[in-house]
């Protein structure tokens, strides 16, 4: 969610000029939101990233990269920066209010 400067992205023409060899079809140009995004959206994206994520079949060798407002949605975890932070997509999802907290900007 953009609350933060920390929270804007580099469009995916400047990432595929950088990392060429990085597959960025998945993505819009401009991928992340233009405004704070409510709990609930986070709530929906991190059930649907959970669900994606568990009919990996390889799972477990996936590393996602995200920032620490998805990461808590998906977790319950405050990452810190560059902090490995496991992520089994089988298990349960996350209390909303732990959800809810985070993304308006609180704790």
């Amino acid at each position: 969610h953009a609350c933060f400067d920390c929270d804007i992205g580099t469009p995916i023409s400047a990432l595929a000029e950088r990392w060429p060899a990085l597959d960025f079809g998945a993505l819009s140009e401009i991928w992340w939101p233009q405004m704070e995004e409510p709990a609930e959206e986070l709530q929906r994206r991190c059930a649907a990233f959970r669900i994606k994520a568990a009919a990996l079949g390889d799972w477990r060798h996936v590393a996602v990269v995200s920032h620490w407002g998805f990461i808590r949605g998906l977790t319950g975890h405050d990452a810190h920066n560059a902090e490995l932070v496991p992520f089994d997509p089988m298990q349960g999802s996350i209390p909303k209010d732990s959800i809810g907290a985070h993304a308006t900007g609180a704790g």
